[in-house]
């Protein structure tokens, strides 16, 4: 795996572990210990996913630049020609 899918991947537990939790949240049997639990969980998964989504970026943004200087270095020069009487 590369690691934008690795980054990738990581989001994606994270995004699931949001969507349960706010179902969990939605639970009438939880005391407000748990539900306090939770909440924490959540502020700590949304700073995770936060940086996840930056890491992702960064990634992609570094193979982007990589994949354009590959471009530039294999590219055919283009020569002047000059007509000369």
């Amino acid at each position: 795996m590369t690691e934008l899918e690795l980054i990738a991947k990581n989001i994606l537990g994270l995004k699931q572990l949001l969507r349960v939790a706010w179902e969990d949240l939605g639970s009438t049997h939880l005391s407000s210990s748990e539900r306090r639990e939770i909440r924490s969980q959540m502020r700590q998964a949304a700073s995770d996913l936060h940086h996840a989504l930056q890491d992702f970026q960064d990634e992609h943004d570094r193979l982007r630049k990589l994949h354009a200087e590959k471009c530039e270095r294999e590219r055919p020069r283009r020569v002047q020609l000059r007509l000369v009487d």
